[in-house]
């Protein structure tokens, strides 16, 4: 009797701990912004960078998950803020149907933030389509990046008055 009572319980606090998890990842976490600003000393940086900002933007992930205007919103805050280098951080979309919907992420990125001095870009592990695999939707995106004046850095580097930026092309990097 002791030991179905205490099972009842054990039951009960998981179902509700799964609830709480369940409610968090799908109503609070996909919404969670973090606006922070750090100072990074950087050795040697040219003097015409000193003061100047970079905002990082990762994981927009469009497709059926995270409402879209909420990302709009949350571009047009980031616009705002006036920066000067841009670098989008992967995982631009999330599969709907296991295709890529190009088109949401074209609808979003026509409002996306572009820095004073510099956009850039690198693929996230979702940018890959089904099986993480699928080298043709990664260049898709790459494709409709570019149209909005985003480089994309595949094994690549650019450099900005002196810094230079790498992007390495790397699904779990």
């Amino acid at each position: 009797m002791k030991n179905k009572r205490k099972l009842k319980h054990i039951t009960l606090y998981l179902l509700i701990m799964g609830t709480l998890i369940g409610f968090y990842s799908w109503k609070i976490e996909p919404h969670w912004v973090k606006y922070e600003q750090i100072d990074l000393p950087i050795k040697h940086l040219p003097e015409v960078l000193n003061g100047k900002s970079l905002v990082q933007i990762s994981d927009i992930h469009i497709g059926n998950y995270v409402d879209k205007d909420f990302i709009k919103r949350t571009f047009r805050e980031i616009a705002a803020l006036k920066p000067d280098i841009i670098v989008y951080t992967g995982d631009f979309v999330r599969l709907v149907n296991h295709k890529i919907p190009l088109a949401e992420l074209d609808k979003v990125m026509q409002v996306a933030p572009k820095g004073k001095l510099q956009t850039l870009a690198i693929l996230g592990n979702h940018d890959y389509g089904t099986n993480f695999r699928d080298s043709a939707a990664a260049d898709s995106i790459v494709s409709l990046l570019k149209g909005y004046n985003i480089s994309v850095l595949r094994n690549e580097s650019v450099t900005i008055h002196g810094l230079r930026i790498f992007g390495i092309d790397d699904l779990w990097g």
